[in-house]
């Protein structure tokens, strides 16, 4: 299966934003870094940034990306980081002759590696919820790595999402790190 197909333009390096995102320009805690290699170490299960805005969540998704893409090397080199946004935008029609969702559905769920940025800040309907609850299912049941980053906390996410949704994402097993801190976008720059 070839999982970048469909998929070709949703890649880490299409935004000239994030292109030159580099780990050695992360400053978190050390805890805060710890706990990502821990993740990164077991190779499975859900690593997600919630948080406030701007405080460097989609940054340090693409930084790390990169950094694994370039040194780890995922397998066959088969990854995707997408927005929530984009998922459901590529699923939903006009589909192009021979287009099957259930086929780009089973994809996300079968890719070794998926980062899925801006979770939650779709607007609310029911394709959303189904899609999203099939995509994390999916990935919770085989347990693939898994990287999200939202503006939202789990208490946020226990109330606007089905429990079996929020009872996926806070499974144990995963790493859940809540980043609270200033709009970096606010602040000058060196």
């Amino acid at each position: 299966m070839s999982y970048n197909e469909g998929w070709k333009n949703s890649n880490m390096y299409k935004s000239s934003d994030f292109s030159s995102a580099d780990m050695s320009k992360v400053k978190f805690a050390k805890s805060i870094m710890e706990k990502i290699d821990n993740w990164w170490n077991k190779k499975s299960d859900m690593l997600i940034f919630c948080g406030s805005v701007g405080v460097g969540k989609t940054y340090l998704a693409h930084a790390l990306c990169k950094y694994w893409a370039e040194n780890v090397k995922f397998p066959h080199n088969q990854y995707l980081f997408l927005l929530e946004k984009e998922i459901y935008d590529h699923l939903q029609p006009p589909y192009n002759p021979g287009f099957s969702p259930g086929y780009e559905l089973q994809k996300l769920k079968d890719i070794p590696f998926i980062a899925i940025d801006d979770f939650g800040t779709a607007k609310k309907s029911e394709f959303r919820d189904e899609t999203m609850f099939d995509v994390i299912n999916g990935r919770h049941i085989s347990r693939f790595p898994t990287l999200i980053t939202t503006n939202l906390f789990l208490n946020q996410i226990k109330t606007n999402y089905d429990p079996r949704l929020y009872s996926r994402l806070t499974d144990i097993r995963n790493t859940v790190i809540e980043l609270v801190d200033e709009d970096l976008r606010q602040t000058v720059r060196e």
